[in-house]
């Protein structure tokens, strides 16, 4: 039976990057831009929007793939594909894919006030009281 790998932590101040030893170097590429890249992107969306975003980096893949998911948390899992070392550098391509699921993780957190009042709402099951309410006043209407 294989032993469990031992996870490191690299945080800032919107990311958590969790790795394993086999993963070092791509997790120092990603944290060294990860800031940069988030910050391009909240400018881009005009927001100061509060986030934070758990990066899995994972050497259990035959190619490189990034994918963002807003479920059950917001995070972003990188799968490195090959091993990754000083003398293999697909830096921009890792980067490249990384800097999309930020902008898809951002999009999808963005939220202007009717929309974030919307989301409150329904979180609070207001929601189904209102939707109690309609289909009371629909049923005494229609004499139902």
């Amino acid at each position: 039976m294989r032993k469990p790998r031992q996870v490191k932590v690299l945080s800032t101040e919107h990311f958590d990057i969790l790795f394993s030893k086999e993963s070092t170097f791509s997790a120092k590429i990603i944290a060294e831009n990860a800031e940069n890249i988030f910050n391009k992107v909240i400018s881009s969306f005009e927001t100061n929007q509060k986030l934070r975003i758990i990066v899995v980096i994972s050497p259990d893949s035959d190619e490189l793939f990034v994918e963002y998911s807003p479920y059950p948390y917001n995070r972003i899992v990188v799968y490195e594909g090959v091993p990754r070392d000083s003398s293999i550098d697909d830096t921009d391509s890792l980067l490249e894919k990384f800097e999309l699921e930020v902008v898809k993780a951002v999009f999808e957190n963005v939220k202007s006030p009717f929309w974030n009042g919307v989301y409150n709402f329904i979180n609070m099951d207001y929601f189904s009281f209102y939707i109690h309410c309609i289909i009371f006043y629909v049923k005494s209407q229609l004499k139902l």
